[in-house]
């Protein structure tokens, strides 16, 4: 990944919680794995992505192989074929949060991710598309995904809170590249929750405007569905893909999986 690979590494960061990261995270990873062998990777500590999909990883999950000071083989904590097509390397929150703790100290910290994944295609070979999900900060967990992928995407919600930190994840990734951690890329930001009815959207859409930043045409509309799909055990798009969000949510996955095809990067 990032290096010319066949592999291509998608991260979806948000600074701010609640903006429906981790929904979209699956929902992305489940269309995607349809058509292409594909990785989920759950670098947030909550582990709500290994939730979703109902897996309870006990000692053996990332933040295990997270643990450098141990030289741990990464098909021991793959979940394979959690949904056909998806394979998953789940989070458990005691283990990752002793292993981000350990990395923020550690020499080349920021690349244990991206060693781990590199160890991982060696043994079961390549994936065409890895989908990273992330805790909602600009900590030492969303930095080793940037340094483990091609792009960053940031999804985002029409409301105050949510769109001032909309650069925050562009900004950061800047910053590592111009360390020469990564050569990952800016895509974009998904609108998500969207209603275009509402006074306030117009508003809000206007201030995401004026960063510059690129906005995927595919907007998510508001629907409380998304949000129960926890209780499924599966993502919404499988369970129900007939439903407008779940039509809406796979025409996402084409328009970004078309943008990080062509390389139209912010």
């Amino acid at each position: 990944m990032g290096r010319g690979g066949a592999v291509t590494g998608l991260l979806l960061a948000s600074q701010k919680g609640g903006v429906g990261k981790t929904s979209l995270s699956v929902s992305l990873a489940s269309v995607f794995a349809q058509s292409r062998r594909t990785l989920l990777v759950d670098v947030d500590p909550q582990g709500s992505a290994t939730h979703l999909f109902g897996v309870h990883p006990a000692d053996r999950d990332l933040g295990w192989l997270l643990d450098m000071d141990e030289e741990r083989s990464p098909t021991d904590a793959l979940v394979t074929e959690v949904c056909p097509g998806l394979d998953l390397l789940p989070a458990n929150n005691d283990s990752m949060l002793a292993a981000e703790s350990k990395l923020q100290t550690m020499v080349g910290g920021h690349r244990a991710l991206q060693i781990i994944l590199d160890d991982l295609t060696k043994q079961v070979g390549p994936y065409d598309v890895v989908v990273v999900d992330t805790p909602s900060n600009l900590g030492i967990m969303t930095v080793n995904g940037m340094c483990a992928v091609d792009w960053v995407v940031t999804p985002f919600e029409l409301e105050g809170l949510s769109t001032m930190g909309v650069a925050r994840i562009s900004d950061l990734l800047a910053k590592c590249r111009r360390m020469g951690l990564t050569k990952a890329q800016f895509l974009g930001l998904i609108a998500n929750q969207y209603e275009p009815r509402l006074a306030l959207t117009k508003i809000m859409e206007q201030q995401v405007a004026r960063t510059g930043l690129r906005c995927f045409l595919t907007k998510i509309p508001r629907t409380v569905r998304l949000r129960e799909q926890t209780l499924l055990g599966r993502p919404l798009v499988l369970d129900s893909p007939d439903l407008p969000v779940s039509r809406t949510l796979t025409e996402l996955a084409d328009e970004v999986l078309d943008a990080m095809k062509g390389g139209h990067a912010q």
